[in-house]
């Protein structure tokens, strides 16, 4: 995914309403996820919770965010 990618979802942002709303912060999300944008892909993440807290998917992701961030961290601190 590229930047092409968040203009094409953030544009769809501004009609989206509801559970498309949070697919396209969802979408986003995995976008900037890819880039490495961590701290902008947690917060569409997270938006897409709150919008449609029904959805499993921007839960998963999230967690899966979380958990490659904790290995991460915990990897650098075993090989010191």
């Amino acid at each position: 995914m590229t930047i092409a990618a968040v203009a094409d979802y953030t544009a769809k942002l501004g009609s989206a309403a509801g559970t498309e709303s949070a697919l396209s912060h969802e979408s986003c999300g995995g976008a900037y996820r890819a880039m490495g944008e961590i701290a902008k892909a947690l917060e569409d993440y997270s938006t897409a919770i709150e919008i449609d807290p029904s959805r499993a998917g921007p839960f998963g992701n999230r967690y899966r965010l979380y958990e490659e961030l904790w290995q991460s961290r915990t990897w650098r601190c075993s090989t010191i």
